[in-house]
Parts: C-alpha cells; sequence; structure tokens
C-alpha cells in the first residue's frame, strides 16, 4: 500500500483527477482523492504484479507531466 501526491496546478483535484483518467487507459485502476493518489494493491499480489503497478504509474506520470510542459 501507497500514497502518492502530485503537485496541484493551481486547482486542487485537477491534476489528479486526469491522472486517474489516464491511468485506466493505461490499464491501472488506482484511486485518488484529490490530488492524492491510493495504491492498494491485492493481498496475494506479486513482485511481479507490483512492479506492473509501479512502471504503468510511472508511465503516465511521465506521459501527464510531458503533455503540461
Amino acid at each position: 500500500m501507497a500514497g502518492i501526491e502530485v503537485h496541484s496546478d493551481g486547482v486542487p483535484g485537477r491534476r489528479g483527477g486526469q491522472m486517474q483518467k489516464d491511468m485506466f487507459w493505461n490499464g491501472l485502476h488506482v484511486k485518488w482523492t484529490g490530488d492524492n493518489a491510493i495504491v492498494a494493491p491485492a493481498f496475494v499480489a506479486e513482485r511481479k504484479h507490483i512492479d506492473e503497478i509501479v512502471d504503468k504509474f510511472r508511465k503516465t506520470l511521465d506521459e501527464t507531466l510531458e503533455a503540461s510542459i
């Protein structure tokens, strides 16, 4: 389980909402509350599952940040 906060773009929750949508389309469902992500994999997750979550999270974060520059 982990929590990740992204820096607000000036409107609370807008960046987190966009990240949630982008992650969904990249194959990852993460609960967002405002600009804070709650990552809670299944209790039976193996190392390869955690690696997949981290890879998809990182990919989406990189894509979103590149688009906002």
